[in-house]
């Protein structure tokens, strides 16, 4: 396991694990029950398992660390722009949430904070309670300053110990002259809200950039072609050549019979005879053609009339009925939006119960808001004690209820809540003592010390004593060994004490084992 120093201790890394030990003496606690709140914070990996050696020298807590998570150092190294202005952004919105978390500390430096690169999101190691766990430079520094310097940090090629030595200067150093300005507006901010400000306005103009790239790249795409004055135009007579006589015509002409000589009276009779037949068919023939394409058309054009208004019709009505969703989603996008932002800012100023108020008028589904934004009103819900209305936002949130109401000593508020969380099934098992039900949700939740004890009661409970103090066993939990051989010597005592006397008195020396006699 490789270690490195870390607040008065050390961490030790090993796969997806890291263990935070630290001598005893330099903490004030005296037992894991006053430490449990900090097992589980939205914003932290989770504590696994929290001991005090048995000689009493160390303090050591057990975090287990998601899959996508790398160190502060990589994701620096490996990272984009984007991704880097994300990380700030989180960062901020967490220190947001620590300033209303009095009784939390936690450390603020490279070695203590792990990102996700594929979305900046941020997450911490450690963390401990004020007043019985070391916080190193977390309470004597301005918290403002703290998140400026792990800034800096990722987006200049400055060490971190070098800008905590030497001072804010060393990242102005050790920058890039196209990120100049922003760090420098960085290295000058007083507020989170400043450096917020200068991040965003970054994005906003790169995404400006992109957008003017984008509209050129169109144009150049697709050029316009136009008719030149080099073409050749055709000439009048060649669009006469270009004129087909028709066949009727041809064939007219073809057939057109040979004049025979015969006398002058009769030639005029035919010709009348034959110019009033072909006036005749000609006539009776041009008038059917008329009468039957006049219809056609009148029919196609009462046809096509009715389509068009059929179809305008159609379209007129989408399109009001896409106006007005349009117009009701951009209407109630903006009230939501007004509602959030007075649930964040009563959040802020820690008055829960306005928070709630306005974070209930929102018509919008839970998963839709930004992580920060979930937990203000996860938060919200827990301060006012609507515990049910968190758990039903997001059911993995159960934990830290319970961890909550555990740390408030107000545990039986959890009889009252209606979830399939194994963590609400075993706490409400462990309140009515179901036995059987504790010893089955066990094995799906995380057991602390306090959790530890409600198992071994349950096997007590149910005369399973040998169970329970193997189980005690592999938890290495003395207290709770002796508790078990305790019980069995006082139920071999009830039933008949002369004939478990040898029994009795094996279980008494173990005890005595135990406690180092």
């Amino acid at each position: 396991m490789r270690r490195i120093s870390f607040n008065e201790g050390t961490l030790g890394f090993e796969k997806n694990k890291v263990i935070y030990e630290v001598p005893l003496e330099k903490t004030n606690i005296n037992s894991i029950q006053e430490i449990e709140f900090i097992r589980h914070v939205d914003f932290m990996f989770p504590v696994t398992d929290m001991k005090i050696s048995p000689n009493r020298q160390h303090f050591s807590m057990e975090i287990e660390v998601e899959s996508g998570f790398v160190p502060l150092s990589y994701f620096k190294s490996n990272s984009s722009d984007e991704q880097k202005y994300a990380f700030v952004k989180n960062l901020c919105a967490i220190v947001e949430e620590l300033k209303n978390l009095d009784k939390l500390v936690t450390i603020l430096d490279d070695k203590n904070i792990l990102v996700r690169a594929e979305d900046g999101e941020v997450k911490f190691l450690y963390r401990g309670l004020r007043d019985l766990m070391p916080s190193g430079s977390y309470l004597e520094e301005d918290l403002e300053m703290q998140v400026k310097r792990l800034s800096l940090f990722v987006l200049t090629s400055a060490k971190y110990d070098a800008i905590r030595v030497n001072g804010i200067k060393e990242a102005l150093n050790h920058t890039s002259q196209e990120k100049y300005t922003l760090v420098a507006k960085i290295a000058n901010s007083n507020l989170l809200k400043d450096i917020l400000d200068n991040i965003e306005a970054v994005e906003e103009t790169n995404n400006q950039k992109i957008v003017e790239q984008e509209k050129k790249s169109i144009f150049t795409k697709f050029p316009i072609s136009k008719k030149t004055d080099s073409e050749p135009k055709e000439s009048n007579v060649e669009k006469q050549s270009k004129i087909k006589i028709p066949k009727k015509e041809k064939v007219e002409r073809k057939t057109e019979p040979v004049a025979k000589k015969n006398p002058k009276v009769k030639k005029e009779k035919v010709a009348k005879v034959r110019a009033a037949s072909f006036e005749e068919d000609n006539q009776k023939t041009s008038t059917g053609i008329f009468v039957q394409d006049k219809v056609k058309v009148i029919a196609g054009l009462v046809l096509a009339f009715v389509l068009i208004v059929v179809v305008v019709s159609m379209f007129s009505k989408n399109d009001k009925e896409k106006v007005q969703t349009t117009s009701n989603n951009v209407a109630q996008a903006q009230e939501d939006n007004d509602y959030l932002t007075k649930g964040l800012q009563y959040a802020a100023i820690q008055d829960y119960d306005n928070a709630v108020v306005n974070f209930e008028k929102i018509d919008k589904s839970f998963k839709e808001f930004s992580k920060p934004n979930q937990r203000a009103i996860l938060f919200s819900y827990l301060m006012t004690g609507k515990y049910q209305e968190a758990i039903n936002a997001e059911p993995k949130f159960a934990f830290s209820v319970v961890n909550y109401l555990v740390s408030k000593n107000n545990i039986d508020a959890v009889k009252n809540i209606k979830s399939e969380e194994p963590v609400i099934k075993f706490e409400q098992a462990a309140i009515n003592k179901d036995f059987k039900n504790v010893l089955k949700y066990k094995e799906d939740i995380n057991l602390d010390g306090r959790r530890e004890a409600l198992v071994v009661d349950a096997y007590i409970g149910l005369k399973q004593f040998d169970e329970g103090y193997e189980f005690a066993k592999a938890k290495g939990n003395n207290d709770l060994m002796i508790k078990v051989r305790q019980k069995q010597i006082e139920e071999l005592k009830s039933k008949d004490e002369k004939a478990n006397k040898d029994q009795i008195k094996k279980y008494e020396d173990e005890i005595k084992q135990l406690n180092g006699n």
